[in-house]
């Protein structure tokens, strides 16, 4: 009690890890480890690599954003796609 009451006078912060929780669900692992890799995906590359459809890729995309994670989009002229990954 004593330790407490010390913390919450003089802001002393516990050292301990913490668990850290993820805001979103665990269904979209898949696509953000894919994403947080260094190359950028266009959709349909993304499609393939996961094997899911078109809707369900930027569903799980939507959810990331939502989530708190930034995916940034940038536009290739050489094959007229998006091409997709998380900022670091």
């Amino acid at each position: 009690m004593l330790g407490k009451i010390f913390k919450a006078i003089f802001g002393i912060k516990d050292e301990t890890a913490k668990k850290v929780e993820l805001n979103y669900p665990r269904y979209c692992d898949e696509l953000r480890s894919v994403l947080e890799g260094d190359e950028s995906y266009t959709l349909s590359e993304l499609q393939v690599k996961l094997g899911k459809r078109k809707g369900t890729v930027y569903h799980e995309m939507t959810v990331l954003r939502r989530g708190g994670l930034v995916i940034s989009k940038q536009y290739d002229k050489s094959i007229s796609a998006n091409k997709y990954r998380i900022k670091k």
